[in-house]
């Protein structure tokens, strides 16, 4: 079972999320076109929006999940070599690279959708404007002093 583990780890962590992605995506995007055109407060049509969001998307997916399908590839090309520990602990470090970059997909996605859509980034907007109006509210004691003066240097 160990041998097969970076095998399990390419498909898994690599080829399968973006196979999935790219068949969601292209789904979504084929509903989307057979709705009829919408205009959002006289803006792009709605399906544009959501276009540049999948495809943004996808590129970080792809980029993030590169570095981990290499070492991946790697390891399976590389698993019947006698290695020395300092290519072990290159490799080592190598492995935790990748999988620190891989894991930059989950944290990187709020900023893709943030600059990609307009109306996500409103309402984002929206809601830190709201949520900053009820803690001034809640303590007016931390917001006496409404104008800050910053001093020369």
């Amino acid at each position: 079972m160990v041998q097969l583990m970076p095998f399990i780890s390419l498909f898994v962590y690599s080829v399968i999320p973006i196979i999935a992605l790219s068949i969601l995506c292209r789904l979504i995007w084929h509903t989307l076109r057979q709705l009829p055109v919408t205009y959002l407060h006289g803006g792009n049509r709605s399906h544009d929006q959501v276009t540049c969001m999948t495809i943004a998307q996808m590129i970080v997916v792809i980029i993030t999940s590169f570095p981990s399908a290499v070492y991946s590839v790697y390891t399976i090309s590389t698993r019947t070599i006698i290695k020395s520990l300092w290519r072990l602990a290159v490799e080592t470090l190598a492995n935790t690279v990748a999988v620190l970059i891989d894991f930059l997909t989950h944290a990187i996605m709020f900023y893709v959708y943030l600059i990609a859509s307009k109306g996500f980034y409103q309402n984002v907007k929206t809601m830190f404007h709201a949520g900053f109006q009820r803690i001034a509210r809640l303590c007016p004691q931390l917001f006496v002093n409404a104008q800050v003066i910053i001093p020369l240097v």
